[in-house]
């Protein structure tokens, strides 16, 4: 079986999720692509859980093409980002 896991992302939300399967993480794999995926507002799973990392369509995608894939979260506990919106405020340098 492959791998959905949890990672400290600390700045943004408490967690954000990878998915990989197991063939890119085997010593002889060497052609396993990243991919990042943003979450539109109201995705995070501070608002709908893991549905959105689950039901995307992608890890079904990155398991049949031996992908790695990143899916980090935003909160919305903000003033500047009620929402929880990837958005300039995370990705500027300001």
């Amino acid at each position: 079986p492959d791998e959905t896991s949890v990672f400290d992302q600390t700045g943004l939300d408490r967690y954000g999720y990878v998915y990989y399967p197991y063939t890119c993480i085997d010593e002889m794999s060497t052609n396993c692509n990243l991919h990042v995926v943003f979450h539109g507002c109201g995705q995070s799973a501070e608002n709908i859980d893991t549905y959105f990392v689950r039901n995307s369509g992608w890890v079904q995608y990155a398991a049949e093409n031996h992908m790695i894939v990143l899916f980090p979260q935003v909160s919305s506990s903000t003033k500047y980002n009620p929402g929880g919106c990837w958005n300039n405020y995370y990705t500027s340098e300001n």
